[in-house]
């Protein structure tokens, strides 16, 4: 039995994709717009328990990042179905957390990602990974008694980015001891220095290389080699970086270790937004390989062939994986097809993949003509617990305002 008797279940409502978050506010109505203005309970309490076991800086640092994580969660918190109380269960926390980060961040959370079955399968505070047992069982515990107002919800948002932002910060460690043979937490870096440890960290970042892997052999051999074979855009990448330390840090020409955490914490939030390039150049790929204009699918053979004959060496993946991704029609099984939303906006194309979190661009999609090109496309029908059999393609509710195309 779900957590919330009187609480209606989310429906499964995407395969893989994304609405964009104004959008789907007004998919539930003004019914739920008024639910969410119910009591919101234990603003307080929240914080207080978890900085019993986490300490003080702990909530000083979510308390800095609540306010504007609860302003962009309410839009689709009022849309979800609540409970009388007017807070939210298990699958509707975790659908809701997930939307959030990749419409922020572009970050696919672990423990908040689609799986292929029911949103409310698994709880939302897996994403919380290796923070102590108890502060995941405060939240398991309001989940169990009805469930998380805004507010808490955007407190549990806080602190699964609070977890990602400590690891940037572990990362930035390693990878200055690894670059230039110093204690991160001790004297001031110059600005060759700074990009050089920039450059690592984002080597490591980009491959998924974790902490504990990163000494300085293996980060001289992924700065000097892997990286150039692994990802084409290293160049670009770089030059981006230092956009950003200059953003962040015009003018400056010394970098202490609180400077370069604040420079890469702003990268690791930027990044996946900033790399979307790439998969609007792949969804454009796949669009002119498409098997009938307006399919949104492309025929298994012709996906293969192109990674054989050299137009894309990523259009590897197996019948298998792209069947557990979603990302497979087969309802003529003698024509087996890719579907190019569910692909393009697959975990598989992450371009990174770390402790908390992968990333990948933004939803990728857009109008053409009458029907709808993206994510929204395939749809899943069923009772909530059905198997995601994403096989056809549908045009969006009217209800829905077409977004400009990505």
């Amino acid at each position: 039995m779900a957590p919330l008797a009187k609480q209606a279940r989310i429906p499964a409502l995407l395969a893989v994709g994304l609405l964009p978050l104004h959008a789907s506010a007004r998919l539930a109505g003004s019914g739920a717009q008024a639910q969410a203005q119910a009591h919101q309970p234990r603003h307080g309490d929240l914080l207080s328990e978890l900085e019993a076991h986490l300490g003080s800086d702990h909530r000083a640092d979510t308390e800095a990042r609540v306010a504007r994580l609860e302003e962009a969660l309410r839009p689709l918190f009022e849309s979800l179905p609540k409970s009388e109380a007017g807070l939210v269960g298990v699958g509707a926390a975790r659908y809701a957390l997930h939307r959030t980060f990749v419409q922020l961040h572009a970050w696919q959370v672990k423990g908040l990602e689609p799986t292929g079955t029911s949103w409310d399968l698994v709880s939302p505070a897996e994403a919380l990974g290796a923070a102590p047992e108890q502060v995941r069982g405060i939240f398991e515990a309001r989940f169990g008694s009805g469930g998380l107002g805004l507010h808490d919800l955007s407190v549990l948002a806080a602190s699964v980015e609070g977890l990602v932002h400590a690891e940037t910060e572990a990362r930035l460690r390693a990878a200055t001891a690894a670059t230039v043979g110093l204690d991160a937490a001790e004297g001031m870096l110059s600005e060759k220095e700074a990009d050089a440890v920039m450059g690592a960290y984002m080597a490591t970042y980009i491959l998924g290389t974790t902490v504990s892997e990163a000494t300085p052999d293996v980060v001289k051999n992924l700065v000097d080699i892997e990286i150039h074979s692994q990802y084409p855009n290293w160049g670009k990448t770089k030059r981006w970086m230092r956009e950003v330390r200059q953003d962040v840090m015009p003018g400056a020409r010394r970098f202490s270790f609180s400077n370069m955490t604040t420079i890469l914490e702003e990268v690791a939030d930027r990044y996946g937004l900033w790399q979307a390039t790439d998969c609007k150049g792949l969804k454009t790929e796949l669009m002119a390989m498409e098997d009938v204009n307006g399919s949104g699918r492309v025929r298994l053979a012709d996906f293969y062939k192109a990674a054989l004959e050299g137009q894309n060496w990523q259009f590897s993946e197996s019948v298998e994986y792209l069947r557990q991704l979603g990302a497979l029609d087969e309802s003529r099984p003698d024509l087996p097809r890719l579907i190019i939303a569910n692909y393009v906006n697959s975990p598989t194309n992450c371009v990174a993949s770390l402790e908390y979190y992968g990333v990948h661009g933004p939803a990728v999609g857009c109008w053409h003509g009458a029907s709808w090109r993206g994510p929204l496309a395939v749809l899943i029908v069923g009772p909530p617990r059905a198997p995601l059999r994403p096989t056809w393609w549908i045009s969006p509710p009217a209800v829905v305002q077409p977004p400009a195309c990505l």
